[in-house]
């Protein structure tokens, strides 16, 4: 009875996992993960039809298609400034203006939470424009000299020409025994030499208009 035993011994019961018993012959089990499409601002373009967007009738919803976010960049333009504030915005930001695609980057990381980063470069939006349309008085006591670039509109130059064409244009035509009225040609009188000004020059007869043209007069 003894040796009927020992031939036939009872097996151990094992209750823990064992994960060698567990696996398949191939290896571990692979699971397969759904396929994540992309975000819908970076395959639908600025300009498209927006009321188009879904391809049946429904009403708005945002984890469809973000409408307030994806719809453009605000341009520069859009502040609607003027000559001086533009200029005296562009110094303030210096190489934070993009002047190909006339946009304002501006960027805050110095607050530890998202809010407080949105709500500081909003903050820095609001004094750069409002400084921007200040004047302080030094800024009306520069002269021509002291302008960064070249403006011919209100410059001395300019007023020198328009004085000189009304000179021309009160000159130039001189009444005649008979009624006729012909044209004399009269020097610029324009301090420079080799500025050239365009004069229109209108002959008329009897009071008609005969022939108007453009001459180039040289100042001597």
């Amino acid at each position: 009875m003894a040796a009927v035993l020992r031939d036939h011994e009872f097996r151990s019961l094992d209750l823990s996992s064992n994960k060698s018993l567990n696996m398949r012959p191939h290896g571990r089990k692979v699971y397969k993960r759904a396929t994540v499409h992309p975000p819908c601002s970076t395959k639908m373009p600025t300009d498209q039809d927006w009321p188009s967007v879904w391809p049946v009738a429904r009403s708005f919803h945002s984890a469809s298609v973000p409408l307030p976010l994806h719809q453009g960049w605000l341009k520069l333009s859009s502040l609607k400034l003027d000559n001086h504030a533009k200029d005296k915005l562009l110094r303030l930001v210096k190489e934070r203006y993009n002047p190909e695609f006339d946009v304002l980057t501006i960027v805050s990381e110095r607050c530890p939470l998202r809010k407080q980063n949105v709500d500081y470069a909003m903050y820095l939006l609001n004094v750069l424009v409002s400084e921007s349309w200040k004047t302080v008085p030094w800024e009306n006591e520069k002269c021509e000299a002291d302008m960064e670039k070249y403006v011919s509109e209100g410059s001395q130059s300019q007023r020198t020409v328009d004085e000189s064409t009304d000179d021309r244009e009160k000159s130039r035509d001189i009444p005649e025994p008979g009624g006729h009225r012909t044209v004399r040609e009269k020097r610029c009188p324009l301090p420079i030499e080799g500025l050239s000004c365009i004069v229109r020059v209108v002959a008329v007869r009897c009071g008609t208009l005969l022939q108007p043209m453009l001459v180039k007069a040289l100042i001597a």
